[in-house]
């Protein structure tokens, strides 16, 4: 009979045996989640008592929502800034010097492409959107590396984790642009 799984205490990377990393392997992120889902079935819990049955229920809720997080790179970004000891969203809004003003000009190019249903400026801009988005997602995985590599000192660690926030804060606005694109 399966045994419950105490949730307490247990980071999303714990909770799924994956090292608490930035680049996660995500067929065996899948694989342990699908191992522990079906030891967590009801079926699993038939004549157990309702305490058992309640931390159970738990136990997946858990699981259920640190599947989520990690394979979403984005949500695990976000989650293993905070896990570090990093800035939240909230903490710190930085953006790169002139950031603001290039998002401001594309918010303004974006409508006036659609409404001329000029689809060469449209695809010019996603594309552009889409290689920055790229290039802020490899620094933030590159600043993970840093900040999560063998011996790292806490300032060199501070710093990476900075760079993470800052770079997560730039990829909701590239985002945030190109679902504006999409709409």
């Amino acid at each position: 009979m399966a045994e419950a799984i105490d949730v307490q205490d247990l980071d999303h990377f714990a909770r799924l045996s994956a090292p608490r990393r930035f680049d996660v392997d995500l067929a065996a992120l899948q694989k342990n989640f699908l191992e522990q889902s079906r030891s967590l079935h009801p079926d699993f819990w038939r004549g157990k008592s309702e305490a058992e049955h309640a931390q159970a229920q738990r136990a997946a809720a858990a699981l259920n929502e640190a599947y989520g997080v990690l394979r979403d790179e984005f949500k695990r970004a976000e989650y293993l800034i905070l896990l570090l000891g990093g800035p939240g969203p909230n903490d710190d809004k930085s953006v790169p010097n002139g950031f603001l003003m290039e998002v401001f000009k594309l918010k303004g190019a974006i409508p006036k492409a659609k409404a001329a249903g000029d689809e060469d400026r449209i695809d010019a801009i996603t594309t552009d959107l889409e290689d920055r988005l790229g290039q802020w997602r490899g620094k933030v995985a590159t600043a993970f590396g840093e900040a999560t590599g063998d011996g790292v000192d806490d300032a060199a660690r501070e710093a990476a984790l900075k760079t993470a926030r800052l770079g997560q804060n730039v990829i909701v606005y590239l985002r945030n642009m190109l679902n504006e694109l999409d709409s």
